[in-house]
């Protein structure tokens, strides 16, 4: 199962944005809230999509997007959408509609080599509710637990303000 190996970082509530940059090079990731870097780990490797875990119902999150990079930045992957999580803005808002387990949304595109920054904007989460953005496999949206076993090879910052590789 997956491993807390920092915990004790800002908490995470509606209206905050969370992001982060990925140095495939390096093997450095780097965990941001609301701009401001908060943690980093090492380790990263293999090819990754950026992803959102949710729990409990009407949580939402928009991926940060600006006119200049919009190309550039991925939307929410339709292909492999949990019958829990509702899209909306042309894929760039993801929304839980369910009560129960921990569905996951994960970006359309992959990385393997390079760095990029991604991020999202809390729309929607309710005080002591759980979200954990980050990246991980290929096989993300099969996750329906909150520590997802080591096959998704995932690293992530969650509400809890707890910083999580699994």
């Amino acid at each position: 199962n997956g491993e807390i190996v920092a915990d004790g970082l800002p908490r995470v509530v509606t209206g905050d944005d969370l992001g982060f940059r990925a140095d495939f090079v390096s093997g450095l990731i780097i965990f941001y809230k609301n701009r401001h870097p908060v943690a980093e780990m090492e380790g990263l490797k293999g090819e990754l999509y950026p992803a959102v875990i949710y729990a409990n119902d009407n949580y939402s999150a928009t991926i940060h997007t600006n006119a200049k990079e919009r190309l550039q930045v991925p939307s929410f992957d339709t292909s492999v959408l949990p019958a829990e999580i509702e899209l909306s803005d042309y894929d760039m808002v993801a929304r839980n509609t369910s009560g129960s387990g921990y569905p996951t949304v994960r970006a359309a595109s992959r990385y393997r080599t390079g760095s990029f920054f991604f991020e999202i904007a809390v729309d929607a989460l309710e005080q002591g509710g759980f979200l954990l953005m980050g990246i991980g496999s290929l096989n993300m949206p099969e996750n329906r637990e909150y520590m997802p076993s080591e096959k998704y090879n995932a690293y992530g910052y969650s509400a809890a303000g707890e910083l999580v590789a699994l």
